[in-house]
């Protein structure tokens, strides 16, 4: 992993060129050679951008997530919905994400050195995601570098890679430590928080919620401990949509939301719904799909392009004739979500479900996160949502099916989050394989990404170690937590 501090090393040198024109040039006694520290605002704006542009743009979320979910088909080229990757882009999501949790260390870092302006709310915030980070990462390769990923390119240029099982216990203790580090009536990083502009209350409650994500993917290996975390940081969590975890995209370039960027800045018509999100919202009467969809130009109606179809089909079916994504989601300031308010209520149904003293029974969390959804979304009318729940009532005789696929529906545009609760909960009857078959030699849906090609060149040891633990390096190989 030689090449991410490569890339980090020359952010310092950029930023440091920029300070140094406010310096005194005569200063005596300074190395023009060695970088000066970065401000550790810049590091932070810096680090979640490019972390959550890389999953928001044009291939990672797009290309990657949203039809491993199967919220979207493809128009033309169509490799993705048929298990066929790009090696460079996976490459680059790699790197891109270490970038970012490398810059986040080193606002803990920072802080931590320094004796007069150290800020415990700071060092918290880069803790909590760091979290998000490293979770999303080991969700979706399994193994990865964790405990010596973040150190200087000169202590250790060949991370060994973390077990999850080891992982995942630490990300519960990183996010009660931090979530008990912030001090609210102290400054966060002010306007260089591009997600909660400096409230360090919203920050606690996400880091609450972290908490829940975290537990509940784990649950079905550590079940005590889980439910025990969940009722420890539920009360914290969030309360409404306000809370929401997002980054505000702007209306302006060059801070648009990149799927703007990609598909109408740059003309592009590479994506349109998929038949299995669009025939399960009509079945169910769903008023989202209208928000997540443009209806047919042909015939006026809600129809999802067959998911999976190979070039030829694709070309031969008319755009017009199949539901396009909706206008909303092109708009350039359509936020990029971390975590929402619906996500926390159906963690919450299910560890109800499961036993666990939350303060509302599983129906009623499974009812409220419905809400939320909608509410977010702004779809329907407090009548019409009501009679929706009541046409799609929850069923604690097969609730992975109930809460799987709600949850499923409510975390549209959260392609990797999606397809990581269809692994987790196994509700049947939604995703399939692709209509024109895989490209790939697979007789199923993925359920694990395998891991990128340099790293089986720059990090081979540790590469191989990672992949006998796991057992191969394949699609079809589970991680740890997925025992079903």
């Amino acid at each position: 992993m030689k090449y991410i501090h490569k890339n980090i090393l020359a952010i310092g040198v950029a930023f440091s060129m920029v300070i140094a024109c406010t310096n005194d040039f005569e200063e005596t006694n300074v190395n023009p050679n060695q970088p000066g520290e970065v401000p550790t605002a810049y590091l932070f704006t810096y680090a979640v951008e490019t972390i959550l542009d890389q999953l928001y743009g044009g291939f990672d979320n797009s290309r990657v997530g949203m039809t491993l979910a199967q919220y979207w088909s493809q128009n033309q080229y169509t490799e993705e919905s048929r298990y066929q990757y790009r090696p460079a882009t996976n490459n680059t999501t790699w790197n891109t994400f270490y970038t970012g949790l490398y810059n986040l260390q080193e606002i803990i870092r920072i802080n931590e050195a320094s004796e007069l302006e150290r800020s415990d709310n700071e060092i918290a915030v880069a803790r909590i995601m760091k979290v998000w980070a490293f979770q999303f990462l080991t969700d979706v390769y399994g193994d990865i570098p964790y405990e010596q990923a973040l150190l200087a390119a000169d202590q250790n240029v060949s991370p060994a890679y973390s077990k999850q099982e080891e992982i995942y216990p630490d990300l519960l203790q990183e996010l009660r430590e931090a979530r008990d580090q912030i001090n609210e009536s102290e400054a966060g990083f002010g306007d260089a928080d591009i997600i909660y502009s400096g409230d360090m209350s919203k920050w606690k409650k996400f880091a609450n919620s972290l908490i829940l994500r975290v537990a509940i993917r784990m649950v079905d290996r550590l079940e005590t401990e889980s439910l025990q975390a969940i009722e420890e940081a539920y009360a914290g969590a969030f309360k409404s949509n306000e809370d929401n975890a997002l980054i505000n995209y702007l209306e302006a370039q060059p801070s648009t939301n990149p799927l703007y960027v990609d598909v109408v800045v740059g003309n592009r018509i590479d994506f349109s719904s998929s038949d299995v999100l669009v025939n399960e919202l009509l079945e169910r009467d769903d008023p989202r799909v209208a928000a997540y969809f443009e209806p047919s130009v042909t015939s006026e109606n809600f129809v999802g392009r067959p998911f999976g179809q190979n070039a030829a089909a694709a070309n031969a079916l008319n755009p017009n004739d199949v539901s396009q994504l909706s206008s909303e989601v092109l708009e350039p300031d359509f936020p990029g979500m971390l975590m929402d308010y619906a996500e926390v209520n159906f963690i919450l149904a299910e560890a109800a479900q499961r036993g666990a003293n939350v303060g509302m029974a599983a129906s009623e969390f499974y009812e409220e996160g419905i809400r939320a959804s909608m509410e977010y979304w702004n779809v329907g009318t407090p009548t019409s949502i009501e009679e929706y729940i009541s046409n799609n009532p929850y069923d604690p005789a097969n609730w992975r099916q109930s809460i799987g696929i709600q949850k499923w529906i409510a975390l549209y545009m959260q392609g990797f989050q999606g397809w990581i609760e269809w692994r987790r909960l196994d509700f049947t009857g939604v995703l399939k394989m692709p209509v024109s078959g895989p490209l790939i030699d697979i007789n199923q849906v993925p359920v694990r990404r395998t891991y990128p090609a340099d790293e089986q060149t720059l990090n081979k040891i540790n590469y191989t170690n990672a992949v006998q633990n796991m057992g191969a390096d394949t699609f079809t190989t589970k991680v740890w937590w997925d025992v079903n």
